[in-house]
């Protein structure tokens, strides 16, 4: 289903993780920032995964990402990869 997250902006970091560049094979990777600015929105898709999924899913994303929890625009709270704040 589509949806949005507002006050946060679409960027992009270089990835050195081989492990992660071996399943890419992009060295760009498109991240969110929380940008606090209520004009800033992403737009994205709102997917149901399994608990292992998930976990499937923390074991790709690099340090370079944080998983948060978030409020989107239609009111539903999900999971979001974010930038880390690291």
């Amino acid at each position: 289903m589509s949806d949005s997250l507002s006050y946060y902006e679409l960027g992009f970091i270089t990835i050195t993780d081989p492990s992660v560049l071996a399943i890419s094979q992009q060295n760009q990777h498109t991240i969110i920032h929380f940008s606090g600015n209520p004009n800033d929105k992403v737009n994205g898709v709102v997917l149901k995964i399994t608990e292992a999924e998930l976990l499937n899913f923390d074991k790709y994303e690099t340090s370079d990402y944080q998983r948060v929890s978030v409020c989107l625009d239609s009111g539903i709270t999900c999971y979001a990869y974010v930038a880390s704040t690291q």
